[in-house]
């Protein structure tokens, strides 16, 4: 088995190879490799590490478009991920041993917990491929979103009794509320996006809609 960790990336190469750096080759007898989609960002497509998998977007669209991209053509679990995080040793490796002891088809998401930040316990999960492969065209985000688009996915596994929040798996989250220092304009794009998708993440509530169970 592997477990494919992918992340969307635009102009921000450092947080991405702070990340890379984190990533073990492998939890326990499960191998990890990345996949990186570069979202309109040709410059950190050619600067990727050999043997770095990545998927090029020539114009930017966002990360649940990146993101849902990408699911089209992997197979197998998935860790999705962002690029202003690292991972704790044994993070992927507690992930996984959670999803095998709680899913054993691995049919469900084990949430990451998330230091440094306030978070959705579905913003950085392990997701197994059956779960994925319930998704019209293997589209785990509501495309309805820009970027903020995990609630949907947690809030889907919740309802079917199929998501966990796992304490020995943690990222650390460099989010600029809390590391001035790592404000950019990337930042301030996908913030910029914000507030439309919040007003479409009410409605949809509101409505009882949930992407993947009542769409």
């Amino acid at each position: 088995m592997r477990i494919t960790v992918l992340v969307s990336t635009r102009n921000r190469m450092a947080k991405l190879t702070r990340m890379l750096e984190s990533l073990p080759e492998s939890a326990g007898a499960i191998e990890v490799r990345p996949l990186v989609v570069c979202d309109g960002d040709e410059a950190t497509y050619r600067a990727l590490p050999v043997g770095v998998a990545s998927l090029p977007v020539p114009q930017w669209r966002g990360q649940t478009f990146c993101r849902n991209l990408a699911l089209e053509r992997i197979r197998g679990p998935v860790v999705y991920a962002t690029d202003d995080i690292t991972f704790k040793p044994g993070a992927i490796e507690a992930a996984a041993a959670e999803m095998a002891r709680l899913f054993p088809a691995w049919d469900g998401i084990v949430g990451f917990t998330q230091e440094g930040n306030r978070f959705n316990p579905a913003g950085v999960a392990l997701v197994g491929e059956p779960f994925i492969a319930r998704y019209p065209r293997r589209h785990l985000f509501f495309e309805g979103y820009f970027h903020f688009a995990a609630q949907e996915v947690h809030r889907a596994a919740v309802m079917l009794g199929l998501f966990s929040l796992c304490a020995g798996a943690v990222v650390y989250h460099y989010h600029p509320d809390h590391h001035h220092k790592e404000l950019d304009q990337t930042h301030w794009d996908a913030r910029s996006r914000k507030t439309r998708d919040m007003a479409l993440k009410s409605r949809r509530e509101a409505a009882g809609l949930t992407w993947g169970i009542a769409s």
